[in-house]
């Protein structure tokens, strides 16, 4: 079976930097992406068919042979609110074949990394949020905090 990844970061490094899990633990590889992107859930759509170099169906969907991705408008979207669970996008991957769950986050964060670059704030919320770039996490805004 061949594996088609899209890569641009040497595939060593990032694979090296993923957590192993010990062997009687079970990881929940579902994933869920906050987006917060001022354009049309359309435009992002066309920049995640870019990056994959597949076309998402009409319900917005891709399959591959590693894991799905669905992106959706989030259903509790609220346009004032700074809480990223309420940012209007979502986008949920799933890992579909255990065996390549290294190379499923290594999709993952080579698709953080390429959605920054066009500053989309993403907020990941999964098990191995932690393996993911530090871009990614939820922070507060630097002037609410105050170190003394």
């Amino acid at each position: 079976m061949t594996v088609n990844l899209v890569r641009t970061v040497h595939p060593t490094f990032i694979l090296s930097h993923i957590e192993r899990q010990p062997e009687n633990i079970t990881m929940n590889y579902f994933c869920k992406l906050f987006i917060d992107y001022p354009q049309n859930i359309a435009q992002l759509a066309s920049l995640i068919e870019l990056f994959f170099k597949q076309k998402l169906d009409k319900q917005r969907y891709l399959d591959t042979t590693i894991f799905s991705l669905s992106l959706l408008k989030n259903k509790e979207f609220q346009p004032k609110s700074d809480d990223f669970l309420f940012f209007p996008i979502i986008i949920e991957v799933d890992l579909l074949n255990e065996q390549y769950h290294r190379e499923y986050i290594e999709q993952i964060i080579l698709l953080l990394n390429y959605l920054n670059t066009f500053n989309i704030q993403i907020i990941a919320a999964c098990d191995f949020e932690n393996e993911l770039p530090q871009i990614n996490r939820f922070r507060q805004p630097e002037n609410k905090i105050k170190s003394s």
